[in-house]
């Protein structure tokens, strides 16, 4: 009897094991998903951040010139 229940706890561990791993899975995944799009609206930023400093600066040309 004694045996019998330890296979039974292995067997109950190892289907929470997988079921562990299964959900680790899908979490890393939402994690890698999460940081590529965060990298994605990283690069946009930078991008509109260098348009407005050109855009200031033409600005700042032009307000030289007509003064």
């Amino acid at each position: 009897a004694h045996w019998r229940r330890n296979k039974i706890e292995n067997q109950s561990v190892e289907i929470h094991n997988k079921k562990l791993e299964e959900l680790i899975k899908i979490r890393t995944s939402e994690l890698e998903t999460e940081i590529n799009e965060r990298k994605q609206i990283e690069l946009q930023l930078q991008e509109h951040t260098e348009e407005l400093k050109v855009a200031n600066e033409t600005k700042d040309d032009f307000s030289l010139l007509l003064s």
